[in-house]
């Protein structure tokens, strides 16, 4: 586990500048993983021994990180939706111009406002605070209790009605199953199918969030040529299909899924 840790830190810090400098095209995505990787495995550490006061300021520090960072990686996938969406009149492409336009702005923004974070951070500090705290820890997890506790708040999920939330639930706990089994070096087939599973609920959620995105920018009734409008619609129409149809097969997919982390518990624990 403090090997699984230390390696995301590297990854946050090895990363860090060409995030700032924006000049890195996977530098973004490799970041916000190794983020997400370290926070996941690090709340399961604090739900055992709670840490000092400094670090879990530093636990916010990466927090408020991963949440801007998020923002503009959302912007990013809508605008690459946007780009990929071909209109069959030049009044939809004009929309979609304008639209790319919009898009292009809240981009820049969300940047700027990422930048002033990262450089706000002292990201070298709290990255050497963590070190020291995990090196010291001295804490037995068993990651298999854990497993079973994500994938009771799964089959809870699952149980419900497949709501954007109860769908949510479940990619934040696949997630975390994954991560747990990267960490101990698990079944390297079982992670592939449940990183198989993410693709889906990944690409459900960037729907999800693209609708909500589109939704806030006609709202903001912005000062431009209408046409923006009517590729809103347009694409707003087609992503709620798209995730009609991925709906059912994220529940499908899941049923299947659980059955095989649960075997390989069984057969791991017996």
């Amino acid at each position: 586990m403090k090997e699984y840790l230390g390696k995301q830190l590297d990854t946050i810090l090895n990363l860090v500048e060409n995030v700032i400098n924006y000049d890195k095209q996977d530098a973004l995505h490799d970041f916000r993983v190794a983020l997400r990787r370290f926070l996941v495995v690090f709340n399961i550490l604090a739900k055992v021994q709670e840490p000092p006061v400094g670090i879990q300021q530093s636990v916010d520090i990466f927090k408020n990180i991963r949440s801007s960072s998020n923002k503009l990686r959302d912007l990013e996938v809508l605008k690459e939706h946007i780009l990929n969406h071909k209109f069959d009149t030049e009044f939809g492409e004009k929309g979609k111009s304008n639209l790319l336009t919009i898009i292009d702005r809240k981009i820049h923004k969300e940047h700027e406002e990422l930048l002033q974070i990262l450089l706000n951070a002292n990201l070298t500090e709290n990255v050497k605070n963590f070190r020291e705290y995990i090196f010291n820890l001295q804490i037995q997890i068993d990651s298999t209790s854990y497993i079973k506790k994500f994938l009771k708040r799964i089959k809870k999920a699952l149980s419900e009605d497949p709501t954007d939330d109860t769908i949510h639930m479940i990619r934040v706990n696949f997630k975390k199953i994954r991560y747990i089994m990267e960490m101990t070096k698990n079944d390297d087939k079982l992670i592939d199918s449940i990183k198989n599973m993410q693709e889906l609920l990944g690409t459900y959620n960037d729907l999800r969030i693209g609708i909500s995105i589109l939704n806030l920018i006609t709202e903001e009734k912005i000062v431009m040529n209408k046409s923006y409008l009517y590729a809103i619609g347009y694409l707003d129409a087609t992503f709620l299909y798209k995730k009609i149809d991925l709906r059912r097969k994220i529940i499908e997919n899941s049923k299947k899924l659980i059955k095989l982390i649960k075997n390989h518990i069984s057969s791991f624990t017996n």
